[in-house]
C-alpha cells in the first residue's frame, strides 16, 4: 500500500484550517463540517464520506442540516440517537448510536477507559463547585456522560475504523470558538429545550461561545489517549499540535 493510500481525512469546522494537499482514502466530517468534504473533493473526487451528526444538532441547526445535505454523504452517523431522515438522504447508509454506546465506545480508547471520561465532565466541565455539583447531577440524571464533541469523536471513529491508517486532521483545535460557517463572535447553536429553559429564567449562557466547557474535557481526554491511538493522528491546526501533543503535517496544504 503506497503513503498516500494510508491517509484518511478527519475534518472539523474550526474557521480557516486549511485540507492537506494528498488523496486520501476516506473522509470523516462532524457536522457542517460537511460542507469541507465537498471543497476538498473538488480536488480529489470519488472519496467515500461518513458525515458525522448530532441528532438535535441536525434536526435543529438549519446550519449545519443544509451543509450535510448537500454535501452527499456516503454514510450518515448518528451518536445520539434516531432522527428523521430527509428525502434527500434516505441512499445513505446509517447508523444511529444511543448515548451509552457512544460512551462505550469512547472508553476504549482512554487508558483508563469510561473513569477518564467521568473525571473529565466531573473536574473539568465547570470550574466553581456549586456548578461542577449541578452538572454532575444533570449528568447522572438525564444528559449522560457526554466525553468529547462530535469532532473529536470523529478522530476516534476513524481510528478505530481504520487501524493502519494515518489520521489527517483538520478544522479541530481543542480551542473554544466559533466555526467557519457563522459569525466570529456567534455563541452557536442553542437547543430548543435550551432556549426553553433560558425563557423561563432557569438557564444562563455565562461563556461566550458554546464549546468553551466541552474544550476544557477535550483537552483533558486527548491527554489520556492510548499512545498507540495518538501516535497515528497528524494535524494540521498549531492549536491541537499544542494541546493534544499529536504530529503536526507538514505536507502541502490548499
Amino acid at each position: 500500500m503506497s503513503q498516500e493510500e494510508n491517509y484518511i481525512l478527519v475534518l472539523g469546522s474550526k474557521p480557516e484550517s486549511k485540507l492537506p494537499d494528498v488523496k486520501v482514502n476516506k473522509i470523516y466530517s462532524a457536522n457542517g463540517a460537511a460542507e469541507r468534504a465537498l471543497e476538498y473533493k473538488k480536488k480529489y473526487p470519488n472519496i467515500k464520506h461518513t458525515a458525522l451528526i448530532g441528532s438535535k444538532e441536525f434536526t435543529e441547526n438549519k446550519n449545519v442540516k443544509s451543509r450535510v445535505i448537500n454535501s452527499c454523504p456516503d454514510k450518515l452517523y448518528c451518536r445520539s440517537g434516531r432522527i428523521v431522515i430527509p428525502n434527500e438522504l434516505y441512499n445513505c447508509e446509517l447508523e444511529f448510536l444511543s448515548g451509552k454506546e457512544q460512551f462505550n465506545f469512547q472508553s476504549k480508547f482512554y487508558k483508563f477507559r469510561g473513569l477518564d471520561i467521568l473525571m473529565g465532565e466531573i473536574l473539568f466541565y465547570e470550574t466553581d463547585l456549586y456548578k461542577i455539583i449541578k452538572h454532575t447531577y444533570s449528568c447522572m440524571t438525564y444528559r449522560g456522560f457526554w466525553g468529547v464533541a462530535t469532532g473529536f469523536y470523529s478522530f476516534l471513529l476513524a481510528l478505530h475504523e481504520n487501524p493502519e491508517a494515518k489520521i489527517l486532521v483538520s478544522g479541530i483545535g481543542l480551542v473554544e470558538g466559533g466555526h467557519f460557517y457563522t459569525s466570529k463572535d456567534s455563541y452557536g447553536y442553542v437547543s430548543e429545550r435550551s432556549k426553553k429553559l433560558i425563557n423561563e429564567g432557569k438557564l444562563s449562557l455565562y461563556n461566550k461561545y458554546r464549546n468553551t466547557s466541552r474544550c476544557r474535557v477535550e483537552r483533558y481526554l486527548i491527554s489520556r489517549l492510548k499512545k498507540n491511538y495518538k501516535k497515528r493522528i497528524i494535524s494540521l491546526d498549531d492549536e491541537m499540535v499544542k494541546y493534544g501533543k499529536v504530529m503536526k503535517w507538514e505536507g502541502q496544504v490548499f
